[in-house]
């Protein structure tokens, strides 16, 4: 049998002002953690030239992952919105210190971990809730329209965050996250 519903396009799921909220936000998000890999990765080797701590910085932003999952439970514990403000509201916050010159690295370090932790249940939330805004065709179309954000965000986050980092000083490119 022949469907006679139209698909979803990508204009239909931007009309939706709740999901242009998300899909914005995730975009500055997403954007916001590449740019931290790379000021800290930048600021990890101005400090002590090894090339082996910096690529340690860069790891520890996807060691996480490993442990997140457990934390994604919060989003099915708390309103879903709340989780999302509080968790990147506390990420800025983290962020923000680590923009504080001269932190020794093993505290820059935990900060950098805890960060990343704060992405689980945010990302577990925001899921959620694009299944609440979107149905059927509509929340596959979104899904991919915020795959390929994701991605054009990490490329953005990628050059930005280098830009700054080279031009100004990782601090300052922290700060700008923040």
């Amino acid at each position: 049998m022949a469907s006679t519903e139209k698909a979803a396009t990508f204009r239909d799921v931007f009309r939706d002002a709740e999901f242009r909220a998300v899909w914005a936000a995730d975009l500055l998000s997403i954007a916001g953690d590449q740019v931290t890999r790379v000021a800290l990765s930048v600021l990890v080797y101005q400090r002590t030239h090894s090339a082996a701590l910096t690529a340690l910085t860069y790891a520890l932003t996807f060691l996480p992952a490993l442990a997140g999952p457990l934390l994604a439970g919060l989003a099915d514990r708390y309103s879903r919105r709340n989780v999302m403000i509080v968790t990147n509201t506390a990420r800025a916050l983290l962020v923000g210190v680590m923009a504080i010159p001269d932190i020794p690295l093993p505290p820059l370090y935990a900060l950098l971990i805890v960060v990343q932790l704060m992405a689980a249940p945010h990302d577990a939330a925001r899921g959620a809730m694009l299944a609440d805004i979107l149905d059927g065709d509509r929340l596959v179309v979104g899904n991919s329209a915020r795959n390929v954000t994701n991605q054009l965000a990490q490329m953005v986050g990628f050059a930005s965050g280098g830009g700054v980092a080279a031009l100004v000083n990782p601090y300052v490119a922290l700060a700008i996250d923040a």
